[in-house]
């Protein structure tokens, strides 16, 4: 069946019911379920896990006042999440921040872009740099930059486009140290153009992004590993991780992600049309409705076309930064590892990444003090 006739046959009325079988990896029979169509919203900012209250909590549990802010892509409203949240976490006595950037796909540029001016008060961010094309820069201003507080990003291999603009603005600019893994390499300036009456497009790479270093963000095809392209994580913080690891990265993160409380809704007007469960659409502030039909050019934001796909890095997108496939996220249909009450977690599992990001923000709020 064609991805236009799943999301089809999704989608209808709030507060409809759909009949579905789910067939899961670590399991031979298909399991059946009814899911009632609701209007979803998901933030594109996220704390490392939810409360009692089914909020979320930004500060690392043990540490001192050191916060996390995982962002899941960049989507029109992302930058007002960010300044929001931060400035919520200021005054809560904020010492220190991590920005989880792993398996960010990319999405809008301009919302990377006014990210990493919230944390610069000077100092390029980006260039675009074409064959036919005239070089742009964009530079931090220092109106609206949040307090100085010790910075550290953490990316890995499927962090893409946007992302890779932040993270690599960040560590350019001594901003930020990062953690984790190489990033994809995907930073070509793309205009899908229009073509059959809409039957069809043509998708045409025009220039590539450069960080401030001048270095090419892009992995062209014909680059090899010692190459400049992508983002590589500070001396020291190399930190790859196996796929084992990340499965069992994802099941810890799962369980941490799942609301402690059942969340009832009123019932709604059943004229109103969206979709099941999709992701959130970047068209939209934080509501996912019908599919995206229209394709994003040199500044767009990842196509949602066919709103029942993951609001993970599977997803596939063309943004500003990249266009193309968005990098796959590793297989989550590992068999899960369950607790008694029958939740899905993984408690052995240490994020090392997270820990050298935590410790190097330790050592710089010593060295602060100290001084």
């Amino acid at each position: 069946m064609a991805l236009d006739e799943i999301v089809r046959q999704l989608q209808g009325p709030v507060g409809r019911p759909v009949q579905l079988k789910v067939k899961r990896a670590d399991r031979s029979e298909a399991e059946e379920m009814t899911l009632v169509r609701q209007l979803i919203k998901a933030p594109t900012v996220r704390g490392y896990q939810y409360n009692d209250r089914d909020e979320w909590d930004y500060f690392l549990p043990n540490e001192d006042h050191i916060a996390i802010l995982r962002i899941s892509h960049f989507s029109r409203f992302t930058a007002e999440e960010v300044r929001s949240t931060v400035d919520a976490l200021v005054k809560q006595d904020l010492k220190g921040l991590v920005l989880d950037l792993r398996f960010n796909p990319g999405g809008l540029l301009e919302s990377a872009i006014e990210i990493a001016d919230m944390f610069l008060t000077e100092g390029e961010i980006v260039s675009v740099r074409g064959r036919n094309v005239a070089e742009r820069s964009w530079t931090a201003r220092e109106a609206e930059t949040f307090p100085t507080v010790p910075m550290a990003v953490l990316v890995n291999h499927y962090s893409a486009s946007a992302s890779e603009v932040l993270s690599a603005c960040l560590q350019d600019n001594h901003r930020a140290v990062i953690v984790g893994e190489r990033t994809w390499g995907k930073g070509s300036v793309q205009n899908v153009i229009q073509m059959e009456g809409g039957q069809s497009a043509l998708k045409l790479t025009t220039a590539s992004y450069h960080r401030p270093s001048g270095e090419n963000i892009h992995r062209f095809p014909n680059m090899k590993p010692s190459d400049a392209w992508g983002v590589t994580p500070d001396d020291g913080f190399l930190i790859p991780f196996s796929q084992g690891q990340w499965m069992a990265w994802d099941r810890s993160r799962t369980h941490r992600d799942t609301l402690k409380h059942e969340v009832r809704s009123a019932a709604p007007d059943e004229n109103e049309s969206v979709s099941t469960s999709a992701p959130p659409s970047a068209d939209a502030k934080n509501e996912t409705s019908a599919p995206a039909d229209t394709a994003a050019g040199e500044t767009g934001e990842p196509d949602n076309r066919g709103a029942a796909k993951p609001e993970s890095s599977e997803a596939e997108s063309t943004d500003s930064a990249g266009g193309g496939k968005s990098p796959e996220s590793p297989d989550k249909a590992a068999s899960e590892k369950t607790t008694a009450e029958g939740s899905t977690t993984d408690d052995d599992f240490e994020d090392t990444q997270l820990k050298a990001a935590v410790e190097y923000i330790r050592k710089k709020l010593a060295t602060t003090i100290t001084l």
